[in-house]
């Protein structure tokens, strides 16, 4: 029993430091190098075993493709915004849709299967202009934009929280769609409800002189590489970074004169490389744990103590 607390300290003693760092604003990746050789050091790990982990971690196919999918969801992000695919969605919606309700509904929640660094400051702007000519309020404007942006975030394969979560626990990606998909229906209805409690339905008398069919259309095509995505992933079971890469292939032939002569600015200026440094501390973190089989030790820490599985998996996450 001596044995397992002193082991399940050391790991209590990493997390620890994880929250500290936090709390000092540390850069996540270099937080999770830090605790990594930390971790390493507390089971007695030396330099050669450390830079073994590393490089394990690094060529690990998991981590390059995680890596891969999330630069190619970065400059897929990119090109939406660039070839102005998201100012063709609230203006198409705003002549098809009679209930701007439903349009703020949709624009957010839509963006929000599009990941990308400050996402809710891109949505913003768009929703502020339907939301202003309807008599909503700034913090009405805020709060469903960031709700509805957000109800994605249990299953959405591009959203690299949940990219992580499927490759460190070795689950297929479908699978956690599956399971957690009540929990996108829950905050969608509370949202819904929410929304048509509070706001007052107003009726869109804006005149439009396109067709429309033409209103689809150019809906359509602004979010066909999205619908795209998705057909491939779930219908067609195409792995995520083959599917993702068919479609940015896609829009740089399309949208070429557009793009071709920006790539170097989407490559360098566009891609979060912050997020891939954190993907690499993230499995080398990975690595490490699993190396020293300390999880196991804490594992046996709470057997020995006799608690409650369901206290375990609520208070860890938590």
């Amino acid at each position: 029993m001596r044995y397992i607390l002193a082991e399940a300290i050391k790991i209590i003693s990493v997390i620890i430091l994880i929250v500290v760092l936090l709390g000092l604003k540390w850069n996540l990746g270099l937080i999770m190098f830090v605790s990594s050789v930390f971790l390493g050091i507390l089971f007695q790990q030396g330099f050669y075993e450390l830079a073994t982990n590393l490089y394990l971690a690094i060529i690990d196919y998991t981590t390059l493709q995680l890596i891969g999918i999330i630069v190619l969801v970065y400059i897929l992000s990119s090109i939406l915004i660039r070839t102005k695919s998201m100012e063709g969605i609230e203006k198409s919606l705003q002549n098809i849709v009679s209930d701007y309700r439903l349009i703020v509904f949709f624009i957010a929640s839509f963006l929000g299967l599009i990941p990308m660094p400050a996402g809710a400051m891109f949505s913003a702007p768009l929703l502020k202009e339907i939301g202003v000519k309807n008599n909503m309020s700034s913090e009405e404007i805020m709060f469903f934009n960031y709700w509805f942006r957000h109800i994605w975030e249990f299953v959405w394969p591009l959203i690299p929280g949940v990219l992580l979560y499927t490759s460190v626990t070795g689950l297929d990606i479908r699978q956690v769609m599956i399971f957690q998909s009540p929990l996108v229906f829950i905050a969608l209805i509370i949202g819904l409800l929410w929304m048509y409690l509070s706001l007052k339905r107003k009726k869109n008398n804006e005149i439009n002189s396109e067709s429309p069919g033409q209103q689809w259309l150019l809906l359509f095509k602004s979010i066909w590489s999205i619908l795209f995505i998705i057909f491939l992933v779930l219908f067609i079971k195409i792995n995520l970074l083959i599917a993702l890469t068919v479609t940015t292939i896609m829009l740089l032939i399309i949208y070429r004169e557009i793009l071709l002569p920006k790539l170097k600015e989407i490559i360098f200026y566009d891609i979060s490389f912050k997020v891939v440094f954190l993907v690499v501390g993230i499995m080398f973190f990975k690595q490490v744990l699993e190396n020293t089989n300390s999880m196991e030790q804490i594992s046996l820490l709470f057997s020995a103590l006799g608690i409650n599985i369901w206290v375990i998996l609520f208070f860890i996450p938590f």
